[in-house]
């Protein structure tokens, strides 16, 4: 009875340590966050910057995490990260700060634009934005290193 016991414990215990072995495989192939992305949390492969060609609209109240993306622009209450076209404006908190040329962190979520997040901006950066439709309302907003 007792080798039977201890070939019993021997095989559980190689069970329990091939787990872990392929638990640390799988995970450390996970997509991990690229400079200058945005992503869903969900599916680290939707991005949402660069933003999809079928836009942002079936992503909404999606939960976004964005790794070294670059501030454009600031405008009115918010926001714009991205280069050049390819940009999606954000509202982070008023502890933040937001300064063009910065590169940041964030976690927000995915929201339609509506008159609150309209106001204070310019004609042009109004334009844009409700082309644009969505905005990333931001929680935690951090710099970047």
């Amino acid at each position: 009875m007792r080798r039977g016991t201890t070939i019993a414990l021997g095989t559980i215990l190689v069970a329990l340590f091939g787990a872990l072995i392929l638990q640390l495989v799988v995970l450390g192939h996970q997509p991990s966050c690229r400079e200058g992305t945005v992503t869903t949390t969900e599916n680290p492969s939707a991005y949402v910057l660069p933003e999809p060609k079928r836009g942002l609209a079936d992503l909404d109240g999606r939960t976004v995490t964005g790794c070294s993306v670059h501030i454009q622009s600031v405008a009115g209450s918010g926001f714009w990260i991205g280069q050049d076209e390819n940009r999606v404006f954000v509202v982070a908190s008023a502890s933040f700060t937001p300064r063009s040329g910065d590169k940041i962190d964030l976690t927000g979520t995915l929201e339609v634009a509506g008159q609150e997040q309209l106001a204070g901006l310019s004609v042009d950066d109004r334009l844009l934005l409700q082309m644009e439709v969505d905005y990333v309302a931001a929680g935690p907003v951090t710099p970047h290193g």
